[in-house]
């Protein structure tokens, strides 16, 4: 347990500088100071971060009257950034994969994917910008939620406008779903069933 945590803190260290963020141009462009790799046309910039480390009270948020399970877990998060020049414009993506590890209860380990894919087009004072995301997760969609189901989200695309100097307002259109396997269940109903009876009390 005391070399795991060891090891858990040296990747942390070692891993906390290579993280930072991404200054954009008014072309919507990435700062080239901050590109750290750069293959012909195409830009990245890889990182590697460790959002989360500790101890883990309650793994499977148990209720009052049942006796929390604790756990030992971290979580890795590599990332990678590009851009691609296409003219006046730029195409843009991001592949991150989070790595979360349990010691005890590996059921509760996973890869938890995001990718995203976009367009960015400068007109004038505005910036147009397009995007689509695409998550593949177990993670808890919310606070409410105690089952760590693997569900999938299919590319949502909002678009919006942004004014360099004033900004205008923009508009977005989400049209992101999820797809939460059948077996899946929360308190002791379907998956579905329970998240829509949820909403209705909360609405």
């Amino acid at each position: 347990m005391k070399r795991q945590i060891f090891w858990a803190l040296s990747i942390a260290l070692l891993v906390a500088p290579a993280s930072f963020a991404q200054t954009a141009t008014a072309d919507g462009g990435p700062d080239p100071a901050t590109v750290r790799v750069r293959l012909g046309p195409l830009w990245l910039s890889p990182t590697l971060s460790m959002p989360n480390l500790g101890i883990d009270t309650n793994v499977f948020n148990d209720p009052l009257n049942v006796t929390p399970k604790r756990d030992f877990t971290f979580d890795v998060l590599p990332k990678t950034e590009l851009w691609l020049r296409m003219g006046r414009t730029w195409l843009f993506g991001t592949i991150a994969e989070e790595i979360v590890w349990y010691q005890t209860y590996t059921t509760e380990r996973s890869v938890n994917g995001t990718y995203t894919i976009g367009w960015k087009a400068p007109l004038n004072r505005l910036l147009l910008t397009t995007s689509a995301t695409q998550l593949s997760t177990r993670s808890r969609p919310g606070f409410e939620i105690d089952v760590r189901a693997h569900r999938r989200e299919p590319p949502g695309v909002p678009r919006d406008a942004r004014d360099h100097a004033p900004p205008v307002r923009g508009t977005e259109r989400d049209h992101s779903r999820r797809r939460i396997p059948d077996r899946a269940f929360l308190f002791d109903l379907p998956f579905d069933d329970a998240w829509r009876g949820l909403l209705k009390r909360s609405f």
